[in-house]
């Protein structure tokens, strides 16, 4: 499958987004851990609000206003982020959200990807893709938090 973008083109659009929404990757990294807590803390309520407020930030502020630069098809998955996010709300609201924290194996496995898109993968993955990249400016700290990150402890909170 050949994709309409080159890679150039795609980091281009994660440094463009960083750039332009700097310092709000700080606060949406504490978000994630804020969520990680109230799961802990059997607080389902207030993980479903946070996790709809991060879903539409990603499908407005990355889909819509950055990736449809290089892929139309954006528009779709900003808004399906959109509508998802909207519906995490509104279940949240009516108290229809169950986020508990098991102790078995899968979510201990689970953490660790969780931990990994929040932290590890930002600071760790890049040095070893060094070749794969075209450039440089990838490395940079305002470039290294991609919003695709999103997507990996996002989904392990709602596939409890």
């Amino acid at each position: 499958m050949r994709l309409p973008f080159t890679q150039e083109q795609f980091f281009g659009v994660f440094e463009s987004y960083n750039t332009a929404v700097f310092p709000m990757q700080i606060l949406l990294a504490l978000i994630g851990c804020a969520m990680i807590i109230c799961v802990l803390m059997y607080r389902s309520r207030i993980t479903g609000f946070l996790l709809g407020c991060v879903w539409i930030w990603t499908g407005f502020a990355y889909h819509i206003m950055f990736f449809t630069r290089i892929n139309k098809a954006a528009f779709i998955f900003g808004a399906a982020f959109i509508a998802q996010g909207v519906l995490f709300i509104i279940l949240a609201y009516r108290n229809q959200f169950l986020f508990v924290y098991r102790k078995d194996t899968v979510k201990r496995i689970s953490s660790f990807f969780i931990l990994f898109g929040l932290v590890l993968c930002n600071y760790s993955v890049a040095p070893f893709s060094r070749s794969a990249l075209p450039s440089k400016r990838f490395f940079t700290a305002r470039t290294t938090l991609c919003p695709c990150l999103t997507t990996v402890p996002m989904t392990d909170a709602v596939s409890a």
